[in-house]
């Protein structure tokens, strides 16, 4: 009985080790260009964004609905008026979700916080600057 209590409180031990609460003023330091099609471009990212990177973090922040049909989200550090689509954030103040599940429904501007696998990279020009991968609902 002794083992099963220590191997489960060991286990829970690494497993809450393994999420780092990660606040928005991480990402706020990167830096980027405009191209001449007014894109963003070549993100330069902090040290401390760059040890994070494929790393397992939470994040909280607001939904934001890409398509619904096809569940593609975003989060963001502000409610869907002030965001980077419709407001003037910039794009350091959204992450591109991949699920690792399908997500219940989301709303707009639905308070989350989210935990999954952070990678840092721009696909492509004018694409997100960070991704996380096997997102899950973490509260």
């Amino acid at each position: 009985m002794r083992k099963i209590l220590f191997s489960t409180l060991l286990l829970c031990s690494i497993y809450s080790q393994a999420q780092l609460i990660v606040d928005w003023s991480a990402f706020t330091g990167t830096g980027y260009e405009l191209n001449e099609d007014g894109a963003f471009v070549n993100p330069e990212y902090t040290e401390t964004l760059k040890q994070l990177d494929g790393k397992m973090i939470m994040l909280k922040g607001y939904i934001v609905p890409v398509d619904v049909q096809l569940q593609t989200y975003v989060l963001s550090a502000y409610p869907l008026a002030q965001c980077f689509f419709c407001g003037n954030a910039g794009p350091e103040t959204v992450v591109q979700l991949y699920f690792k599940n399908a997500p219940p429904r989301l709303l707009t501007d639905q308070y989350v916080v989210l935990m999954g696998r952070l990678r840092l990279e721009q696909v492509k020009p004018g694409s997100f600057f960070f991704t996380l991968f096997e997102t899950q609902l973490a509260g």
